[in-house]
């Protein structure tokens, strides 16, 4: 879960493939501040694998998150992909869940907050149908 909500929306949001999303040191921390949150509320709703040491699960998922990223660094995120047929995203289901629990726990979660808001209103934008920018 933390590791989709750090990748998928981002990769999305910018039209880029998992390698080249990587590859910004600016994009890293991006994601790194993304699965911080995530593991915050994670940890709370105890659903972090058993055998995890609490203090270092955001650091672990996120080098779990470069790796899958690394291994699949030619692939489009399913987010992405649906982004550019024009079907709905999964965003309510990965980051839009952890929000909602965020929201009860009183747990701060500003950046997967934003991400929600800027997959909706991407979503909701249709490309222009004119030649202007082609």
């Amino acid at each position: 879960m933390a590791m989709a909500c750090g990748l998928l929306p981002l990769t999305a949001l910018y039209g880029v493939t998992n390698g080249q999303f990587i590859k910004s040191t600016t994009s890293r921390d991006t994601m790194a501040s993304v699965v911080k949150e995530a593991s915050n509320v994670l940890i709370e709703l105890d659903m972090v694998r058993s055998g995890f040491d609490k203090s270092n699960v955001s650091q672990r998922l996120f080098e779990g998150l470069l790796e899958r990223a690394e291994s699949t660094s030619t692939h489009f995120s399913s987010m992405s992909r649906d982004i550019r047929i024009g079907r709905k995203t999964e965003i309510e289901y990965f980051n839009g869940f952890l929000v909602r629990q965020a929201k009860e726990l009183k747990i701060p979660t500003p950046i997967n907050s934003t991400l929600c808001n800027l997959l909706k209103i991407k979503t909701d934008m249709k490309p222009p149908t004119d030649s202007f920018y082609s």
